[in-house]
C-alpha cells in the first residue's frame, strides 16, 4: 500500500459545510419544516439511516427515492460532508493522515469510495473512539464485515499491530508486511492511539521520562499490545516500578472476541468482561442492615454509635425524622441505617413505645427484607443504678419482632452488682457492658474503651445471615468479625475453583479461575468496608497472579507453576481441583492478612486504594525474594 505524502491539501472553510447543509435541506424539501435543523444534525451524526426516524416529515416519493440505493444526490452530499469534515478536522492536527487519504483516494478509488459511502449511510457508527484509526482499518479490509471489523479493531487496540497477522484472509499479505513497518501510517496512528494511556500511567506513578522511557514503552505497546513484557524498559526502572507498570498496563487489556492471540495473553486477562462482571456482582450486593437504638436521654447512645462505626454521626449523616420520636440516620458509604429513639423518660415512655411499636410492626410487614429492623440495642446507663419501666416496656415490645441486645453504657464500676441485676432481669437476652470511649480518671490512668468488639460480634451473630455483610463492613471495632466473614468468602471461592478443576481440560479451565478469584477479592474488599475501583481490584488480582509462582512453590506445587494464569509457559498440562482450590485459597488468605495489617497500622481507619495496592506489591516483593 503506497503512501505518497506529497499530495497538496485543498483549503476548505466552514462555509463549505454550511453550503452542504443548505443543499440537503433543498434536496429533501425541508425548507418549511420546523424540524429541518434536527433532521440535518442527525444525518451528519448517524448518516442516511437516521432518516427512518423522520419518515413522516419527508414526502413519500422523496423518502423512497433517497433510501432505496446509494447512487443518489443525498448520498453524494453526505459523502462530500464527511470528506470535508475529515479534511477540516485533521488538516492541522494530523496532516499526514489527510495526505494519506488523498493518496489512497487516487490509488484505490473503489475501496476509498466504499468507506465513504458506508460513512454516508451510517455516520459515526464505525468510528469507535478514534476515527482516524477506524478509517484506516476500514480501508485495509478487502471486503467489509461488521464482526470482522469489530474483531480487527479490538485486536489492534489491545494486542498491538502484530495482531493484524491474524487477518491475512481479509488483508493482503503484501499490505500486512508493509503495515508492520514502524513508519507505516497504521503503526504511527496506533502509536498516537496508545500514547495518552501509556503516558498517563507513567505520570500517575511519578515515573519520569528518562532516556526516552515513555517512547520505548509506547513502541512496545504499539507493537505487542497491553500485555507486552516491555523488556526494552526493564533495565531503566526499579523492579517495583517495572511491576507496577506491567500490572497497570495489563488492567487496560479488554480482550478480543474471536481473533486468536497467544495463550499467555488470554490467561492473563484480569480486566476482561467476565472479571469485571464478577467484581460488579460482589459490589452490587444490595442487602442492608437496619438497627434500632433505644434508651433514656443522656445514656450515651450517640457516643456508642460513633465508637462502633468510628464516625461522628451528627456531622457525617443527616437525620431524617420518621415519627415524632424516631430519627433515621443512613450512614454514608455503607448499607447501614440507624433508627434513634427519643429518650425513654418516665412521663413519656408509654407514648414513645406506642409510636415505636407502630413503626416496627409496619417495617416488619414490608415485603422487602431490606426494610425490616434486624436488631435492637437497648441502652441502660450503669451510673443510674436502676432499670426503668420504660426499659422493660421497650425490650418486651422489640423482642417480639427481632433479636435484642442490652447495652450497659459507660460501664466503669469495679463492682458488677448492677450488671448482675440487669442480667437477672433480662435473663433471656445478651447483656454487654460497654465503655465507648476513653474516660479520664483523676490521679490515675484513664480507663480504656471496652466491650465494643463483643457488642459488634454479638450483633453480627444476632442479625439474619442475609443482612450480616452490611453491618460487618460498616462496623470499625472488630477486625475478627471482618476476617471470619472473609474466610467464608475464600472457602466458597476455593470450592468454586475446585469445581472448575474437578474435570480438568487443558488450558481452557485456567482462564475460568480468574473471574472466581476477582469476585473473591472484591467480596473481601467489600466486607472490610472498602469501596475500591474495579480496575484497582483487577490490578490487585494481577499482583497475586504474577506472585503465583512463589505461592505455589511454597506450597510444594512447583509442578503447577506453569498452569497459573500469567506465569511461565503452559505447554502440556492441566490444572486439577486440588491445585485450583489451593492457589485460590492462598490468594484470598494473603489478601485478608494484608488488609488486616493495614487496618492495624492505620489504628482501625480504612486504608486508601493506593495503600492497599502498595501493600500487595510489597507482599509480592517479599514473596519473590523468598523464592
Amino acid at each position: 500500500m503506497a503512501e505518497s505524502l506529497n499530495m497538496p491539501i485543498i483549503s476548505i472553510s466552514v462555509d463549505d459545510l454550511k453550503s452542504i447543509r443548505d443543499e440537503i435541506v433543498e434536496v429533501l424539501q425541508l425548507e418549511d419544516d420546523e424540524h429541518a435543523s434536527v433532521i440535518i444534525d442527525d444525518l451528519f451524526e448517524n448518516g442516511r439511516e437516521s432518516l427512518k426516524k423522520y419518515e413522516k416529515h419527508i414526502k413519500k416519493k422523496i423518502f423512497q427515492q433517497y433510501m432505496k440505493n446509494n447512487d443518489n444526490e443525498l448520498i453524494n452530499l453526505l459523502k462530500k460532508y464527511f470528506w470535508t469534515k475529515w479534511e477540516m478536522q485533521y488538516r492541522i492536527s494530523d496532516e499526514r493522515f489527510v495526505k494519506f487519504l488523498l493518496t489512497y483516494k487516487q490509488q484505490n478509488k473503489d475501496i476509498y469510495d466504499r468507506v465513504l459511502i458506508r460513512t454516508a449511510q451510517y455516520g459515526n457508527k464505525y468510528m469507535k473512539d478514534y476515527p482516524i484509526l477506524s478509517i484506516i482499518l476500514q480501508l485495509l479490509l478487502n471486503q467489509f464485515d461488521d464482526d470482522v471489523f469489530d474483531d480487527l479493531w479490538c485486536s489492534v487496540t489491545n494486542d498491538g499491530i502484530e495482531s493484524i497477522k491474524n487477518y491475512s484472509d481479509y488483508i493482503s499479505q503484501t499490505t500486512i508486511d508493509h503495515l508492520l513497518d514502524t513508519q507505516s501510517i497504521l503503526f504511527q496512528t496506533l502509536r498516537k492511539y496508545y500514547r495518552e494511556s501509556v503516558v498517563r500511567i507513567f505520570t500517575e506513578n511519578k515515573i519520569k521520562n528518562r532516556g526516552d522511557l515513555y517512547e520505548l514503552a509506547l513502541n512496545d505497546v504499539t507493537q505487542y499490545g497491553w500485555l507486552t513484557k516491555m523488556k526494552s524498559i526493564e533495565d531503566g526502572l526499579t523492579p517495583n516500578s517495572y511491576e507496577i507498570i506491567l500490572v497497570q498496563f495489563a488492567s487496560l487489556y479488554k480482550g478480543n472476541k474471536k481473533a486468536s492471540h497467544n495463550e499467555e495473553s488470554e490467561l492473563f486477562d484480569v480486566s476482561s468482561e467476565k472479571v469485571f462482571e464478577a467484581i460488579d456482582k460482589e459490589y452490587e450486593d444490595n442487602s442492608r442492615t437496619n438497627i434500632i437504638v433505644a434508651g433514656q436521654t443522656g445514656v450515651g447512645k450517640s457516643t456508642l454509635i460513633n465508637a462502633i462505626f468510628k464516625r461522628d454521626i451528627a456531622k457525617t449523616s443527616v437525620g431524617a425524622p420518621v415519627t415524632q420520636d424516631i430519627t433515621e440516620y443512613k450512614l454514608d458509604g455503607t448499607s447501614v441505617t440507624l433508627y434513634d429513639t427519643r429518650g425513654l423518660e418516665m412521663e413519656k415512655y408509654k407514648e414513645t413505645v406506642k409510636q415505636l411499636r407502630s413503626f416496627v410492626e409496619k417495617q416488619q410487614k414490608d415485603d422487602d427484607p431490606n426494610n425490616h429492623i434486624h436488631i435492637g440495642w437497648v441502652c441502660i446507663l450503669e451510673s443510674s443504678n436502676r432499670i426503668q419501666d420504660g426499659d422493660h416496656a421497650i425490650v418486651e415490645m422489640l423482642k417480639k419482632h427481632m433479636k435484642v441486645i442490652i447495652v450497659v453504657c459507660q460501664s466503669i464500676s469495679a463492682n458488677d452488682s448492677f450488671i448482675c441485676e440487669v442480667r437477672k432481669q433480662f435473663s433471656d437476652l445478651k447483656v454487654i457492658p460497654v465503655l465507648a470511649k476513653e474516660m479520664p480518671i483523676r490521679n490515675s490512668r484513664p480507663l480504656q474503651p471496652m466491650g465494643l468488639e463483643e457488642l459488634s460480634e454479638c450483633t453480627t451473630a444476632s442479625i439474619p445471615e442475609g443482612h450480616q455483610k452490611a453491618f460487618i463492613a460498616a462496623q470499625a471495632v472488630s477486625l475478627q468479625g471482618k476476617q471470619m466473614k472473609s474466610h467464608a468468602v475464600v472457602v466458597s471461592a476455593a470450592a468454586s475453583a475446585g469445581a472448575v478443576g474437578a474435570s480438568p481440560i487443558p488450558f481452557s479451565d485456567v482462564a475460568l479461575l480468574v473471574p472466581i478469584q476477582a469476585g473473591m477479592i472484591a467480596g473481601i474488599t467489600a466486607i472490610f468496608g472498602l469501596r475500591i475501583d474495579r480496575s484497582v481490584i483487577a490490578s490487585i488480582l494481577g499482583i497475586f497472579i504474577t506472585a503465583g509462582a512463589g505461592s505455589a512453590a511454597g506450597l510444594g506445587l512447583a509442578s503447577a507453576l506453569k498452569l497459573i494464569p500469567g506465569v511461565g509457559t503452559i505447554a502440556g498440562g492441566v490444572i486439577n481441583a486440588s491445585i485450583a482450590a489451593t492457589v485460590t485459597t492462598t490468594f484470598g488468605e494473603a489478601y485478608i492478612f494484608l488488609l488486616t495489617k493495614l487496618f492495624e497500622e492505620n489504628e482501625g481507619k480504612p486504608p486508601t486504594a493506593e495503600q492497599v495496592l502498595a501493600k500487595c506489591k510489597e507482599w509480592k516483593g517479599k514473596k519473590s525474594a523468598k523464592n
